[in-house]
This record gives C-alpha cells, structure tokens and sequence, in this order.
C-alpha cells in the first residue's frame, strides 16, 4: 500500500508544542497507534488514538506498578504485546516509533517495537536493543539491504524515551534518546512491506525490562516534536524502575513459621543480627555477644564496645561488622574471646550486615542519607574485591544479609522494602512485606530460613529467632 500524508508545516508543530498539557500529538492524522500500556489487569493492550488498534498482550508478560508507574513487563523470552496486521501498519515511506523502555538484563539482542522479522535479513523496522544487548538501535530492512542507526550505550535500571524516524524521500533513519537526536544514516532500502502484526516485545528472543507508552507515527516527527513528546512523558522518570522488575519477580512464596527459639536475658540494645553453626545460635546485640545452643540455653555472653551490627561465621571465627568506625571484629567462636580486627575504609556509610559465602565475605553497608546502599566484596584477608549497588531507597540502608536457597536477602528497617531478594550478582528479584528480615537472616536447613526478631520491655531489648519454611509455589 502506498503511503497517503500531508506532512505539517513547522508553525503546526509549535503549535503542538506550546499545549502540553494535552496528549503530545494525540490528534495527529499520522498517528497510527498509541499504547500506554497502563491497564494494570487483563490480556488487551488499549490503543488510545481513533484507530482502536487494541493489542493482545501474550507470553508471560505482565502488568506492573501503580499510580503513574504502571508498565507492562516483558521477560526476555516471547513476552509480547500483538496488534493484528492492518495495510496501513505498513509504513515503507515514513514513520516514527516511540516507547518509554527501562532494561532489567541485556546481554542479547532483544526487539522493543516493530513489525517484520527480528533478522537483518528479513523485512521489518524495528527498535531494539543491538549489539548483543549493549546498544539501542533502529533498523529498517527489505529482505536484503538493512539499514541501521544506534542511540548509544543501553543502561540498566532506568527509563529511557527512544524515537526512530524513517523518511524514504531524503533516505533517512534518525534516532532518538530522551528528546535528543543522537544518530542518522542515509543509505537506500527498498520497500519493507509485511503482513505481519506490529509487536512490542519480543517474537522469539524479546527484551527484560519494562515498555510503556508506545506510539507510531505514519511520517517522520520533526526534532521539536520528538522533544515535546519526550518532555510530555517524562513522568516516567519518577517512578524507579527497579521496583517494577522486583514487582514482576515475587513468584508465589509459601512463608509458613515452624518454629523459634528465644535467646534469654535483656540486653542494652536491640538485636542488630545472628547466625548458627552445626550446634550454636549466635546474637548480636548492640553491646552483647551471646551464645547459645539451637534450643536457646545460653553457653557464653561476653559486653562488647558500642555498635556491634550484624555477624557471621567461619571456620570457628565470629565476624562482626562494627561502628562508629568501619570495622570488622573477629571472636572466637569457642568463647567469644576478641581475637583481631580489620579495617574497611571502602564502606561509603557503615558497616551494617555481614555473609560469609563461598570463600568471600560480603559486608552490607548502611547509610545515613538517602543515596543508594551497596554491597562490597572482600576476600578472606578483606582485601576489597567488589562493590554492588543497590538501586533501591532504603531507610538507614542495609541492616542484614544472608544467603537462602541459591539467593542473596537483605533487611532493612525501611516500610516499603523492609526484605530483598538479589540474585548473585545482586540484581533485584524482589521486594517482600510479608518477611521481615531486619534483624537477622540466614539459612537453617533446605528450604528453611531464620530471621531475628527484636523485642522490648521496661527499656531493654530481648531477641528470638524464628524458622520460617519458603516454598516457592
């Protein structure tokens, strides 16, 4: 089909320009579809432009988020959205295509929103992420000559607006990173005509992240219109996409207590954290180590100098991650007796929990501001090896970590994420609520994890542990 328009003159797109406040180029005739992607429920992706072109959305995608933040989230494999094939998708003359995209993993090449096949050498246009994962790109294709322009590093864990513009008339492909033209190539291709549905995500190999807010234009947007557009949804950039991919992984965990232990005595500080070994409990209170054996009697307490955080243990060695300074500890786990410390100026905040985990130490650090804790990585001589961010605002940072069930779990005094679970390389999976881990977390037994719980009376503090069995369902 041969593409009918009437491009618009620049005052037009002033015009556009100055009215914000309405839907950015909502009412233009080129518009062939527009998705917001913000239904939150259900299989049908809305078209809000007059065309009706409603989407299905298909795979193992889901729904996301909340308020504004809304998206739907794809998961890396045939997660997508499907809008049937119309004559009029076909747009070999010109187009533009926009998507609000934030990435969770990359590593491969990924589609975000096209029509035709994902290969060079099959007809389409299309966004996607190239380069093995590492660039944002467009692309058009006739079957046999491609043609493709990139937009630049893709990041992890933050939105980003891309827009792609075709024009045949000046054999132009233009693209675009929040509002800014940021690659053109010219170069010839020849029609690129399929009937195959428009897609957002993937057919096969599809994107990891979140998608909102697609349109497609059947001409090329002028510079100042992208940018409008652009500004028009920047509202995307409040939201921290993070917790959309933490969102789209809580799976359903079955927590079910099946027993405690309560560690005696009343303590000058609360609880900070714990751990076992083949027949011990250990709890570290603010200025009190204490040792116990798994039913709770109590076999050593030792005063220790003010703040003592959480612990772990290693081949007959109590580690304990100490300030004001940024300090680690070590007792015996015979007696509790001081045996030496290391200094570990690397830690930005504070020293907040400890692990110790296939021949590394991993101390979580706690902040005083706002900014994102971190995980740092240690050998056995804490010699500093790696720092993780945690892209999630949490109130006084990181209090505990621990390993569970091939998963990393961190607590935090916060409401909103008060537990996370990572994977190994501490990309976010989850938030939980149900699961307060901020007083300690360890494993206990194949499927059974032990958090700490802080206690108070009469101003002192107590502490118990619970087992609590997670099955994933």
């Amino acid at each position: 089909m041969t593409q009918k328009y009437t491009s618009r003159p620049k005052s037009r797109a002033l015009l556009l320009l100055s009215c914000l406040a309405c839907n950015v180029l909502a009412d233009d005739v080129a518009l062939r579809g527009y998705w917001p992607l913000r239904e939150g429920t259900g299989k049908r992706a809305i078209d809000q432009s007059a065309n009706q072109r409603h989407g299905t959305v298909a795979g193992k995608a889901q729904w996301v988020g909340g308020d504004v933040d809304i998206a739907l989230y794809f998961d890396g494999g045939e997660s997508r959205v499907e809008i049937p094939h119309d004559p009029e998708l076909n747009l070999t003359e010109a187009l533009t295509m926009e998507a609000w995209v934030a990435l969770a993993a990359k590593g491969r090449t990924a589609p975000i929103v096209g029509k035709g096949g994902q290969a060079y050498a099959s007809k389409h246009f299309q966004l996607f992420l190239g380069n093995h994962g590492s660039l944002w790109q467009m692309s058009v294709s006739d079957g046999k000559q491609a043609l493709s322009v990139s937009a630049g590093t893709a990041e992890l864990d933050k939105w980003v607006h891309l827009a792609g513009t075709w024009q045949r008339s000046t054999s132009t492909l233009s693209i675009y990173k929040n509002g800014i033209k940021v690659g053109q190539r010219k170069g010839t291709v020849g029609d690129f005509t399929t009937g195959d549905p428009l897609r957002i995500g993937g057919q096969t190999n599809g994107i990891n992240g979140v998608i909102g807010d697609v349109r497609l234009h059947a001409r090329a947007l002028l510079p100042e219109e992208v940018k409008a557009s652009f500004d028009n949804g920047s509202e995307r950039v409040r939201g921290n996409p993070v917790d959309l991919f933490a969102e789209s992984s809580k799976g359903n965990l079955r927590v079910k207590t099946i027993g405690k232990i309560a560690c005696p005595g009343s303590y000058p500080g609360h609880i900070q954290g714990l751990d076992i070994d083949d027949d011990h409990v250990y709890w570290s209170f603010t200025t009190t180590l204490v040792k116990t054996d798994r039913q709770g009697a109590v076999l050593k307490t030792v005063s220790v100098p003010y703040h003592h955080g959480g612990i772990t243990v290693n081949d007959g060695e109590l580690f304990a991650a100490c300030l004001p300074k940024q300090e680690i500890k070590v007792y015996s786990t015979e007696d509790l007796s001081f045996l030496r410390k290391y200094d570990v100026p690397d830690v930005r905040g504070f020293p907040g929990g400890m692990d110790y985990h296939d021949g590394h130490f991993y101390i979580a650090e706690g902040t005083r501001n706002s900014t994102f804790p971190h995980v740092y990585k240690y050998d056995k001589d804490f010699q500093h090896l790696k720092t993780y961010t945690i892209p999630l605002h949490l109130h006084i940072g990181i209090q505990t970590i621990g390993r569970f069930n091939g998963t990393w779990w961190l607590g935090a005094y916060d409401s909103a994420h008060p537990t996370v679970m990572l994977d190994d390389d501490f990309h976010v999976l989850a938030t939980r609520h149900d699961l307060p881990t901020a007083y300690g977390v360890k494993d206990w037994a194949p499927d059974t994890m032990v958090t700490g719980v802080s206690l108070s009376k009469d101003k002192t503090y107590q502490g118990k542990a619970l087992l609590r069995q997670i099955v994933r369902e």
